[in-house]
């Protein structure tokens, strides 16, 4: 049996080489599985090791990704600087949104993302600012083709990484405990609340950082676009 870090090695190295031995289809193709794999790892954390259920996560990556797109057509600002901006609203919507859902319980909780899904997806577009449903075109590229890659997938494994050390730490621990024992983690002073706002928050964020990337690699940003993501 191969051992985890001499595979976890192989995996990069293939990584690093893809772009050069494999045809362009397939590194796109590699492109997308990246960018789905940083919201699944938000999801991963948020319902897979937390237990809180949420349907509502392409719009965190429709906020990032229209800011930037935005940013960057209508006033010729920065990806980078829309990245930073991107980020920052994302934040605080999630933090909004968790504050007032992450209370509910049951059926209540998962019901309540897909609501406000949807309704956000109806928010953007009905916006002129956003162009409706006809969505916003010509986002720039961050970089060339390969560059572009390499960028995808360097924020990709760093989110692996980051989420493999937060769950070995001691915060870690006490999200695991979040699932299926929440009340014997609030036995022994965990917030559990505020536990959930912060796992809430990091999905979040991972969602929105692939909702910028989204936008550069495609190029073209629109609500239906997005939903598809």
């Amino acid at each position: 049996m191969i051992p985890a870090r001499a595979a976890l090695a192989t995996f990069i190295a293939f990584i690093a080489v893809a772009p050069f031995i494999l045809p362009e289809f397939h590194v796109a193709l590699l492109n997308y599985i990246a960018l789905a794999t940083m919201v699944s790892l938000g999801l991963v954390l948020l319902t897979g090791i937390a237990g809180v259920m949420s349907f509502g996560q392409q719009v965190f990556a429709g906020i990032a990704a229209y800011t930037t797109a935005v940013i960057t057509t209508k006033y010729g600002g920065s990806p980078w600087l829309a990245l930073i901006v991107g980020l920052a609203l994302v934040a605080l919507v999630a933090l909004f949104l968790g504050a007032i859902t992450l209370r509910l319980s049951g059926h209540y909780l998962p019901i309540s993302t897909i609501a406000w899904g949807i309704a956000i997806y109806f928010l953007f577009g009905n916006l002129e600012l956003f162009g409706k449903y006809t969505g916003v075109p010509d986002v720039p590229r961050l970089a060339g083709a390969t560059v572009t890659y390499y960028v995808i997938w360097a924020a990709t494994l760093a989110l692996l990484i980051a989420s493999a050390n937060l769950l070995d730490s001691r915060t870690g621990r006490a999200i695991r405990a979040l699932r299926f024992r929440g009340v014997m983690a609030e036995s022994f002073g965990v917030d559990v609340l505020r536990l959930k706002n912060i796992v809430f928050l990091y999905a979040a964020l991972f969602a929105g950082l692939s909702g910028w990337l989204y936008a550069h690699y495609l190029r073209f940003v629109s609500p239906s676009a997005l939903r598809r993501s």
